[in-house]
């Protein structure tokens, strides 16, 4: 899915955290838990699925305008 892989790709080229990018594969499972911010989507991965325990719960920010070419509506 072409939205997965823009999740994917931004998040594991961005995020320093994830050192297991399986965790973070273009796969509907990684991005189960997310919010809507004003200005990005905020994803949260679940502990050890990109990184070590001690990472704690590794986040990734997406602003929308990486989201531009897949967002249907409009985003201020």
């Amino acid at each position: 899915s072409t939205y997965l892989n823009t999740l994917s790709t931004y998040c594991t080229t961005n995020v320093a955290a994830i050192e297991w990018p399986g965790g973070a594969s273009a796969n509907a499972s990684n991005y189960r838990f997310w919010n809507i911010t004003p200005a990005s989507i905020f994803i949260s991965y679940e502990p050890y699925s990109v990184g070590p325990g001690a990472y704690g719960i590794v986040t990734c920010n997406v602003p929308y305008a990486e989201l531009a070419g897949i967002l249907t509506i409009p985003f201020p």
